[in-house]
């Protein structure tokens, strides 16, 4: 019987990981194709950078919270100081995004002129929203993530890339003026905030 919901249990976790994965492809390669015909190679550039540097924040924040956080939450002798672990790696998400957002306000002009793209700019600082909401979205992937419920964190992607997605194909075949960097960013904080709310 273990055994049986051991198997379950894996087969569940995989099954929701892998479409999530799929989506994220899919997702990717259509966003992806219309943000290379929507803008131009200099924009398109600039778009590339800000990813990678958003990408590495992101990168550095979950190996720095999620992992750990899962892990002891998990572990059997902490399920008395669960509230405990959850409320420091809130308070981690919350430090470590503030000082990024504090980087970002204090040399986030630096960087935009020393990478000679004056539009990072405008991105850097608009981004510090997306960082706020994420503190709030990473730590609900962490507590569903600990209470295996890949459903909802399948749903919860799914909702974020489709709505992301669904904004691009609206701005760029719709209202193609609307179609700026800036634009593009506020449909990535929207899809974000519906994900959070989901």
């Amino acid at each position: 019987m273990l055994r049986k919901r051991a198997a379950s249990f894996w087969l569940n976790a995989m099954f929701y990981t892998m479409l999530q994965r799929i989506s994220l492809f899919v997702f990717g390669v259509a966003g992806y194709m219309i943000l290379v015909r929507g803008f131009n190679t200099t924009h398109y550039g600039v778009w590339a950078l800000y990813l990678t540097i958003f990408a590495l924040f992101e990168a550095i924040k979950q190996g720095l919270i999620r992992n750990s956080s899962i892990k002891f939450m998990g572990l059997s002798e902490n399920h008395f100081r669960k509230d405990a672990v959850q409320t420091s790696s809130l308070f981690v998400n919350t430090l470590f995004s503030l000082i990024v957002i504090g980087g970002i306000f204090a040399f986030g002009d630096w960087i935009s002129r020393w990478l000679n793209t004056p539009d990072l700019q405008d991105l850097l600082l608009l981004s510090s929203v997306n960082i706020i909401l994420l503190i709030f979205f990473n730590h609900c992937e962490i507590l569903l993530q600990y209470q295996y419920r890949f459903d909802t964190l399948f749903m919860s992607a799914f909702l974020r890339q489709a709505f992301f997605l669904g904004g691009l194909f609206i701005m760029y075949f719709f209202v193609r003026e609307q179609f700026t960097l800036v634009n593009v960013l506020v449909m990535q904080i929207v899809a974000l905030l519906i994900a959070l709310v989901y």
